[in-house]
């Protein structure tokens, strides 16, 4: 299964009012998101109880869980298991603002 966030709240996710048994690998392709991006946090796994199987695992991020952790270059990435909740901060980088000049 493959989540893509974007650089709002968006992402797709995994729903249901059930069980969810969760195995094999699931894929976070981060390139929906910019460089300059410093924080931001998606839900992926929104279901009402997500049992994580033995071969449960984050591709190209370190684990294993509860949390699987992905570091790119100032990025670093967190899926936590017991949230479903999918977690971005970034050192050095400051989070996108629009500044106006102030009339005088």
């Amino acid at each position: 299964m493959t989540f893509k966030p974007t650089d709002g709240t968006t992402c797709n996710k995994l729903t249901g009012q059930g069980t969810a048994n969760l195995n094999g690998h699931f894929a976070i392709d981060t390139s929906g998101l910019g460089v300059g991006v410093a924080t931001g946090s998606w839900t992926v796994v929104d279901v009402a109880n997500p049992v994580y199987g033995g071969t449960f695992s984050v591709a190209e991020f370190t684990g294993p869980g509860p949390v699987w952790t992905k570091v790119a270059g100032a990025q670093t990435w967190k899926f936590n298991q017991t949230s479903g909740v999918l977690s971005l901060s970034a050192a050095g980088l400051i989070a996108r603002h629009c500044w106006l000049p102030s009339p005088i």
